[in-house]
């Protein structure tokens, strides 16, 4: 079971993700969004449309669109750059 706030189309999300909540709150993900393995998404933050969270990645930020994130903290890169 994925508790999220609101999910959009086309969410991926591999084995061993974690999707928590803080502050009472749980995550709103957008449209075209990929998990990947191990990797932790918690908290009232808003995650973009076309966004790719690689494995391992610890996100308790807002992500905007088109964004690739690794890493602990979180690095996010724009796909246009």
């Amino acid at each position: 079971m994925v508790l999220v706030e609101s999910a959009g189309k086309n969410l991926t999300l591999w084995q061993g993700v974690t999707i928590g909540k803080n502050r009472g709150r749980y995550p709103t993900i957008g449209d075209d969004v990929k998990i990947y393995t191990n990797a932790v998404v918690c908290g009232p933050i808003r995650i973009g449309h076309n966004v790719s969270i690689w494995a391992g990645a610890i996100v308790m930020q807002n992500i905007p669109d088109g964004s690739l994130v690794y890493g602990n903290p979180c690095v996010i890169k724009l796909r246009n750059q």
